[in-house]
C-alpha cells in the first residue's frame, strides 16, 4: 500500500516541475529502484495509471524502471565498491568480511521526457 503515498510524492513533484517549466505533458518517467527497498513496479505502474487517468499532463505517459546499483563500504579500509544482493562477498580492495551496505533511497527520478 505504500506504494499509493509513493506515486502520489512521484506526482506532486513532477506536478511542480511542470509548473516550473510550464510544460503541457510528460511522455516518459525513468525511475530508479533501490533493489532493497521493496517497491513493487507493477503497483506503482497501477496507482499511477488510476491517479493520472483525468490528468492530460499524464497522458499516455510510460513509466520506465531500473534497478540501483547496491554500494557497499568496507569498515577496515574504507574502499567503497559496487556489491550484489545475492553474493556481497568481501572487500575488493582489502579482502576483509567486513562490510556494510550504503544506503540509499528506494527511489528516485532520474529523468522526464516531454
Amino acid at each position: 500500500m505504500h506504494e499509493f503515498s509513493i506515486t502520489n510524492s512521484i506526482l506532486s513533484i513532477l506536478g511542480k516541475i511542470a509548473d516550473d517549466r510550464k510544460l503541457k505533458r510528460i511522455k516518459k518517467i525513468r525511475l530508479i529502484l533501490n533493489p532493497m527497498g521493496g517497491i513493487e513496479k507493477e503497483s506503482l505502474k497501477f496507482y499511477f495509471k488510476f491517479l493520472t487517468k483525468d490528468n492530460p499532463l499524464f497522458k499516455d505517459c510510460r513509466l520506465v524502471f531500473k534497478k540501483d546499483i547496491l554500494r557497499a563500504v568496507c569498515t577496515d579500509c574504507g574502499a567503497e565498491f559496487e556489491i550484489s544482493l545475492k553474493r556481497p562477498g568481501n572487500c575488493k580492495s582489502c579482502n576483509s568480511r567486513n562490510i556494510k551496505i550504503i544506503p540509499a533511497d528506494d527511489i528516485r527520478i532520474l529523468s522526464i521526457d516531454v
